[in-house]
């Protein structure tokens, strides 16, 4: 995936967001979503923490452009990528015995520009929520309250009741992202 970038300030940022969306100086941040999906056909998303910015809501791992992010005038979206996906998750991208594939999927025109990758995990669920919870003790024993409160096992097979009968506010294009991904990997529908 290629987006052409022009670098702004956070004032701008800020300021844009009072902005119609057609408005010329309006702009939006790019961020790089990250879709889990276990061994045994779960979708992973995270429940957002009680300090963070948006408390309870479901997410992707998800991060945007830091300085380090950079080479010379190309921003390197899978950087971000890999590094939100260790600080969130605990998951190294790079690592072969936790991830078999990466993959980007979509781009998203939302309050950001939405990157999504689809991370195939070589894990299966349970072998990832233990995964998870010595990564959280690691972060609460540095004395570091994870961004995830919990993360969430959708099993691909049951998307549609998933997103029916869970009520938690969910990251806007969270549903369509997670639905189109069922259909395109052929699991088959729970309705």
């Amino acid at each position: 995936m290629k987006v052409t970038l022009q670098k702004t300030d956070y004032a701008h940022f800020m300021f844009s967001k009072q902005l119609s969306e057609d408005h010329p100086y309006r702009c939006r941040g790019v961020v790089a979503n990250g879709v889990f999906l276990t061994k045994d056909g779960y979708f992973v998303i995270g429940e957002m923490n009680a300090h963070t910015s948006t408390p309870g809501r479901l997410q992707f791992v998800a991060g945007g452009v830091e300085q380090s992010d950079f080479q010379g005038d190309v921003v390197n979206m899978f950087a971000s990528l890999l590094r939100e996906s260790q600080e969130e998750a605990g998951i190294g991208l790079t690592d072969p015995n936790l991830v078999s594939r990466v993959t980007p999927k979509y781009m998203v025109q939302w309050q950001a520009i939405a990157l999504v990758y689809l991370i195939e995990l070589a894990i299966d669920s349970n072998q990832l929520k233990l995964h998870y919870r010595h990564f959280e003790n690691e972060l609460l024993r540095q004395k570091i309250i994870p961004e995830f409160a919990s993360l969430v096992f959708v099993h691909a097979n049951h998307v549609s009741a998933f997103l029916r009968e869970d009520p938690r506010w969910k990251l806007d294009f969270l549903p369509k992202v997670l639905e189109d991904l069922t259909k395109e990997l052929n699991f088959p529908n729970d309705d």
